[in-house]
């Protein structure tokens, strides 16, 4: 059942990948996968600071995420998307471990619940992105 679950999900990020043909959101990057969208998805569910806004924004620019998301631009075909969803399922595990760290607790709760609730299979925020922590 857990394959099930990850093939379903791996099928779903492949599909999200290849919406990205279509007319980009922010700096030629598809909606929902920009870091603006990441961190605004990230201030309306977690309600967090100013401050904070700053920090996950930081979190997000020193990360892989910028060059990942040039190089699904970049990428024409089907495999080629794939490893590529890998890396960003991997640099996405880091930048949530790096974004648990400034968090409070409350906010801390509601993340690990999102990240459950991608993690389970259920719809993740904002429009099939698949940046929840990977499954095995």
């Amino acid at each position: 059942m857990k394959k099930t679950g990850l093939v379903l999900s791996i099928i779903a990020l492949i599909i999200a990948a290849s919406a990205m043909a279509q007319p980009p959101g922010q700096q030629g990057q598809p909606r929902g996968f920009t870091i603006e969208d990441q961190v605004n998805r990230l201030t309306e569910d977690l309600e967090l600071t100013d401050e904070q806004v700053e920090q996950v924004t930081e979190i997000f620019e020193n990360s892989e995420w910028p060059d990942i998301m040039e190089r699904m631009e970049a990428a024409e075909d089907h495999d080629a998307r794939r490893e590529i969803m890998d890396e960003m399922r991997e640099a996405m595990d880091e930048v949530n471990e790096q974004i648990k760290e400034i968090l409070t607790e409350d906010q801390l709760t509601k993340f690990e619940e999102m990240l459950t609730k991608r993690q389970r299979g259920g719809p993740p925020p904002g429009g099939g992105r698949g940046d929840g922590p990977r499954r095995g």
